[in-house]
């Protein structure tokens, strides 16, 4: 009995571990979300921050755009077709399947993380800095714009478990945008609670 608890135990940990990123985040495939911007809004008047919630539901958290070249209406409803490391079309500076570079997830994972708030920025700097780094627009000259400073000086290559949300309006690729699910680090931090509760649960079984 007690190898068959730590074989599910195991089994469970491994799930949680290979599927975990994919359905643990705010949103999965083939929701239908509604496009506002955020509030407050201190954005350019055509990027983010915007505001994502749950068609006829909840708010979920704010965003921000990937591509120059593609358009949502405010209060639009979109379905979610893709949650994934690529922008589908890639807009100006990609092909298909673009990857999303590392100081864009590090800037959205500060953001989101609330390291941001209250520094005097705005939204429309990161916005900015995002579309320079997805090669949407020209980069910036050092010096010029804060985060973007702060992206090159701090982005490692490690995952800082940002994905890209693709929107699509009925079949129509409708914009990219960016989404938090958990870190692959906080993964492995509840796979190895539960694998310890799977230990201490066989070593007092074996005392008694």
């Amino acid at each position: 009995m007690k190898k068959v608890f730590l074989y599910v135990v195991v089994g469970a940990v491994l799930g949680i571990l290979a599927v975990a990123p994919a359905f643990a985040g705010p949103v999965q495939v083939n929701d239908f979300v509604t496009i506002n911007w955020a509030s407050p809004y201190s954005g350019n008047g055509s990027g983010g921050a915007f505001a994502v919630s749950m068609t006829g539901g909840a708010f979920l958290f704010n965003t921000f755009c990937l591509e120059t070249n593609e358009y949502i209406s405010i209060g639009g409803s979109y379905r979610v077709s893709d949650i994934s490391y690529n922008s589908i079309n890639g807009g100006v500076g990609g092909g298909l399947n673009d990857p999303i570079s590392i100081q864009t997830q590090y800037l959205f994972n500060r953001y989101a993380n609330g390291g941001f708030a209250g520094d005097g920025h705005t939204q429309a700097e990161l916005q900015n800095a995002i579309w320079s780094f997805e090669e949407e627009i020209g980069a910036y000259a050092p010096g010029q714009n804060y985060y973007y400073d702060l992206a090159n000086a701090n982005a490692t290559n490690i995952d800082y478990g940002v994905r890209v949300m693709n929107l699509m309006n009925g079949t129509t690729q409708a914009q990219s945008m960016l989404v938090k699910v958990p870190e692959p680090g906080t993964l492995i931090l509840l796979g190895s609670g539960l694998l310890g509760l799977a230990f201490a649960r066989g070593r007092k079984k074996f005392r008694k």
